[in-house]
């Protein structure tokens, strides 16, 4: 019988005395009384017992639920993180964290926990490396600014993992006995065998990169961990967003993804038209870009064009009807977006000036696997601008990819080539 128990059981038997001699309308007799308070003492001592068990069991989830936080000098913090709470409330009390662990070269308790292990601050260097949820949100504002990131097919990365490697077929053709890297589908008549296959396959990898931001604050700012939180989400997203869409067109697939318009890739270049005037862009331009693009790509495909070259478009017209080229999407919730030939055009600051080639591009990044790892690492450190009383604060990103056509493919029918990323030649 627990401490709980014994004392509803006094409880109880008091009850019993009081109602005897309430129902017979008389007070305690000298034997009841003392009674009456041996029970009373039995329920002072069960209660007070309870307490104490109640308190012990608090104690125990308290540590439980919690973290020991031991400070450089080897003391214990009196500031308790819960597991299940998040460690900081928002960016601003992370960031306040980091600005007084630099300035006084020791961790707070909540960054120390935070780092777990060997991230620590190092005086003498002056760096601190954290990684927290919280920079997840700024990751989000990154994808928001981003044009091109968010139309490839994304694979995520699992923490342990530095990419990914697999087997894939080799196509290089739509013909009948290349397609699918020579799997092949035979119809069957009465006694017919069935045509033999053997489709090629080979192994590639795809490694993660790492895209680096850096953003420089004065003391004063580090101070303000408000203004320090919007200057940081005002300069880093749009920054980083515009650094991977322009690795997703042409990067060298070595320091940064391997881009859909990379030399050696799937892309198609097309001729400008014979004696087609230095920087323009005409229908017929747009309409043999169009027809080169695989079918499959028309309907995730997208016109990625400079503000240099948008005016052009503009005055294109049907050569059948001199209708608009460029129309209004009919769309829900499209109605400030625009089409050539049903696709939508988007204008991106990546893309060349007027009469280069990449003033104007047809892609399907549906079409290209972009990697990705959740999380981003913030790191600092105060001798970067010692002299200038200045933080740096650099922000980490792993990305990679590639796209899914090794190369352009031979039609089913035809001689022309089609592909997925398509682009125009220069008119100089």
């Amino acid at each position: 019988m627990n401490w709980l128990e014994l004392m509803q059981n006094a409880v109880s038997e008091q009850k019993k005395l009081f109602d005897t001699v309430k129902s017979e309308g008389r007070t305690f007799t000298d034997e009841e009384k003392v009674s009456f308070e041996e029970l009373t003492n039995k329920v002072t001592k069960a209660r007070s017992m309870v307490e104490f068990e109640n308190k012990l069991a608090a104690d125990q989830k308290l540590i439980d639920d919690s973290k020991v936080i031991v400070n450089n000098d080897g003391g214990v913090s009196n500031v308790i993180v819960k597991k299940n709470e998040p460690l900081f409330r928002d960016r601003e009390e992370l960031f306040s964290n980091i600005a007084t662990t630099l300035k006084s070269g020791t961790n707070t308790p909540k960054i120390l926990n935070a780092i777990e292990g060997a991230n620590t601050v190092v005086p003498e260097e002056g760096g601190l490396t954290v990684d927290s949820e919280l920079m997840d949100g700024i990751d989000k504002i990154m994808w928001e600014n981003s044009v091109i990131a968010p139309r490839c097919k994304q694979i995520k990365v699992g923490a342990k993992f530095n990419g990914i490697s697999r087997n894939r077929l080799i196509e290089d053709s739509r013909v009948d006995g290349s397609r699918y890297g020579g799997a092949t589908v035979t119809w069957l008549g009465e006694g017919d065998s069935i045509t033999k296959s053997n489709p090629e396959i080979e192994n590639y990898e795809t490694k993660l990169k790492k895209a680096a931001a850096v953003v420089y604050m004065t003391e004063e700012l580090m101070q303000d961990s408000a203004a320090m939180v919007s200057t940081i989400e005002s300069v880093y997203p749009e920054e980083m967003a515009y650094k991977v869409d322009e690795a997703l067109i042409s990067g060298d697939g070595t320091s940064r993804p391997l881009g859909a318009y990379a030399v050696g890739g799937p892309s198609v270049t097309i001729a400008k038209v014979t004696s087609q005037t230095a920087k323009t862009i005409v229908y017929e331009n747009l309409q043999a870009m169009y027809l080169r693009l695989w079918t499959k790509s028309r309907k995730t495909a997208v016109w990625l064009v400079s503000q240099d070259a948008e005016g052009q478009l503009w005055d294109l017209e049907h050569p059948g009807d001199s209708s608009p080229l460029v129309k209004q999407s009919g769309r829900e919730g499209k109605m400030n977006e625009f089409t050539i030939f049903g696709i939508p055009i988007k204008v991106i600051e990546q893309a060349e000036t007027l009469g280069s080639k990449g003033d104007i591009r047809l892609a399907d990044y549906a079409q290209y696997e972009l990697l990705t790892k959740k999380g981003i690492r913030a790191q600092s450190s105060i001798h970067v601008a010692f002299l200038t009383d200045q933080t740096a604060l650099r922000f980490i990103k792993r990305v990679g990819g590639a796209p899914k056509w090794k190369s352009a493919k031979t039609p089913a029918k035809g001689s022309s080539t089609i592909s997925t990323h398509l682009d125009l030649a220069v008119r100089a």
